[in-house]
């Protein structure tokens, strides 16, 4: 079953992956959009621990390709630089403070509509969420996750433009893992079909190429 919901997800990330070649050739418009917002951190509940990452701003960026008078095919990055708190269950003081990257890779579609002067959008996507520990002895751990968005756009010029967007971001384990803190140092996991949920809201500025 694990295996089975495995690569279905590859499979529809690869397939989203490989449209973009097409219609990049064809797309109506292309949209160009740094972003900088902030993220909430969430916590993570294992066998043995918890983590509860930090809130902290976030930055990041997308790229939409025009497919239809609405709808948008996106890459979008986001990154974050925070801590986490990790403690073990059942242990006294026990505590222990490290310093986390967090990279969201996603790629998705979005529909919008306009509105009088803005324009409302949804957006879902699917990727990798990446967790790494900026600690030496500690590895990286990287799982699939879903992106749920809505927000508006507005001109501001001929071809530029406001974003303003709120983000639910669920990193999705397919297998068991864990939250451990030991003598070697402290690591970030997952107990089986466990989420964590992280949200964000951002602004940023887009860039619209005519094609």
């Amino acid at each position: 079953m694990i295996n089975n919901l495995r690569s279905i997800y590859k499979t529809l990330v690869c397939s989203l992956c490989l449209l973009m070649v097409p219609i990049f050739g064809y797309s109506q418009n292309i949209e160009i959009t740094p972003t900088f917002g902030y993220m909430f951190g969430g916590s993570i509940r294992g066998y043995d621990a918890e983590a509860d990452l930090s809130d902290n701003i976030n930055y990041g960026g997308s790229i939409g390709l025009q497919m239809d008078a609405q709808g948008w095919l996106e890459f979008t990055y986001i990154g974050q630089s925070s801590t986490a708190t990790i403690r073990r269950y059942g242990i006294i003081d026990d505590e222990r403070e490290i310093d986390l990257h967090t990279s969201y890779i996603h790629v998705g579609v979005s529909r919008e509509s306009q509105l009088g002067d803005v324009t409302p959008f949804g957006s879902l996507s699917l990727g990798l969420t990446i967790f790494n520990p900026k600690e030496s002895g500690l590895s990286s751990h990287t799982f699939s996750s879903v992106n749920f968005g809505a927000g508006v756009k507005a001109l501001v010029g001929e071809s530029v433009g406001i974003k303003l967007q709120g983000r639910l971001l669920v990193p999705v384990a397919f297998a068991g893992g864990t939250v451990w803190c030991g003598t070697g140092g402290c690591g970030l996991g997952y107990a089986s079909y466990a989420t964590i949920v992280q949200g964000d809201f951002s602004l940023g500025v887009f860039y619209r190429l005519d094609r």
